[in-house]
């Protein structure tokens, strides 16, 4: 009997790196920030490749040169990339050779959207997010309409070219992201919205834009293991996210919001209890995926005084990642080492009934 096939994609790593898909502008990029996206691209993929055949012995595939095959475990067949082909055709070509895709690739200009598109117009079934559920939370504003349409907690959230008329809804700090975006790219906090106005009004394409009231707190990541509508999901153990601060920029009234630099786990039962709660409540008012999703969140810290943690909205969920994020291979490592085989036993299309929803240490959620 013949093996099942997987195709793993990864996007910085599986193929070469032009300027934009760094940073998501015209600007250049250093050759070093390329280089270090696509080594720890190519971690991510070697510890699903490893993780995925723990347990299980899939035909594992992926897309790459000699340089990335190299660095793989015997086995694994890697399919050169056809010169000239856009990648979404690169990507369809294998995953017509495969039962089973796994996407990973940003949000950045309708990238993940695109490939999982052209996947799922094959035979081939998706171990990640499908194009429906990446539509919805890629956008973030779609996403934070749907979020406060179905009473889960998150930042009031409207379009850049609406700020005028409508700050008096958000706090004096405010945070302005693109409306597509990933890795905190051309993300903004402004201390003091007021002041800020006028350089907020600098920035180019206002509805590509959206504008969020900016909350104090403890960032979590949740990350949850979805098998569609067969199998409840897993919610793996709350990490705490660790930025690191970007120079002050637009003339000193604002500062670039942080990039991702580490995850912590959350020794604090109380706050990793309210992590799975508003985590839980999330992926429920979401559509069914499969795969790994990971969900941002803030949590009022516990020494907020009362009358300001009153005016706050709590616990929020921030943004939701449909695809593995960086926090993803420490949980592997530290807390779940057995993650990517559990993730291929959850996504994998079954007759299973659906069972009680249960975080990583069994308890109900």
């Amino acid at each position: 009997m013949s093996r099942q096939s997987i195709f793993i994609f990864e996007w910085f790593c599986c193929q070469p790196q032009p300027v934009e898909a760094v940073n998501g502008t015209n600007r250049p990029t250093d050759k070093e920030a390329r280089k270090a996206l696509a080594k720890e691209g190519a971690e991510m993929l070697l510890a699903i490749l490893q993780g995925i055949n723990s347990n299980r012995n899939f035909e594992l595939h992926t897309l790459g040169d000699e340089e990335l095959a190299a660095r793989l475990p015997k086995g694994v067949r890697v399919h050169p990339l056809s010169p000239g082909t856009p990648t979404t055709k690169n990507v369809r070509a294998v995953a017509e050779l495969c039962d089973f895709s796994i996407i990973i690739a940003p949000e950045l200009d309708g990238n993940l959207w695109n490939l999982a598109n052209e996947v799922a117009e094959t035979n081939c079934q998706l171990l990640s997010p499908d194009p429906r559920f990446i539509g919805l939370t890629a956008d973030k504003l779609a996403l934070a309409r749907h979020l406060k349409e179905t009473h889960v907690g998150t930042p009031a959230t409207f379009l850049l070219r609406d700020f005028n008329s409508r700050c008096r809804e958000l706090d004096d700090s405010v945070i302005v992201k693109p409306r597509h975006g990933a890795g905190s790219q051309s993300t903004f906090v402004f201390p003091d919205a007021k002041n800020g106005r006028p350089l907020i009004d600098r920035l180019k394409d206002p509805d590509q834009y959206i504008v969020q009231s900016f909350l104090e707190g403890i960032s979590i990541s949740v990350s949850v293991l979805c098998g569609g509508n067969e199998v409840a999901p897993i919610f793996l153990p709350p990490t705490q996210q660790i930025f690191h601060a970007h120079l002050p920029s637009f003339d000193g009234n604002s500062f670039q919001h942080g990039s991702f630099s580490h995850a912590n786990p959350l020794p604090q039962k109380e706050l990793a209890d309210r992590a799975l709660q508003l985590a839980n409540e999330a992926i429920h008012a979401l559509p069914p995926t499969r795969g790994i999703v990971g969900i941002d969140m803030i949590l009022s810290p516990d020494s907020m005084p009362a009358e300001e943690t009153a005016n706050r909205l709590h616990d929020c969920v921030i943004e939701v990642n449909p695809r593995m994020t960086s926090s993803v291979p420490f949980v592997a490592k530290y807390l779940r080492p057995n993650l990517f085989a559990d993730m291929i036993e959850q996504a994998l299309p079954s007759q299973k009934s659906c069972r009680p929803t249960k975080s990583d240490s069994g308890s109900s959620g």
